[in-house]
């Protein structure tokens, strides 16, 4: 079950190639220049993702937005998502 970012992130380093911190991008420019980085999942089509000295993060680009967070937080993403319905913003959900 891929539930979470979090889930998504170690389902697809399995297939990491050694020696990348487990930094994943999928869909993404190819892989991000990671600095001082590891357990990273980024997706960010068609982006250079540079993530320097950052840890166990999930960013996530669609067109009209980007979710930043932490792995161990990305469940929470409904939270987001209700904070936008209560701001009006439809629009983003």
């Amino acid at each position: 079950d891929l539930g979470s970012w979090a889930a998504l992130h170690e389902h697809l380093s399995r297939n990491a190639p050694e020696g990348d911190a487990a930094n994943v991008a999928d869909g993404a420019n190819g892989a991000p220049v990671a600095i001082d980085a590891q357990g990273n999942y980024v997706f960010a089509p068609g982006k250079t993702v540079a993530l320097l000295g950052v840890d166990n993060l999930v960013v996530v680009e669609t067109e009209d937005a980007i979710l930043i967070t932490t792995r161990d937080h990305s469940q929470d993403v409904g939270k987001v998502v209700g904070e936008l319905k209560a701001r009006g913003r439809q629009d983003l959900v």
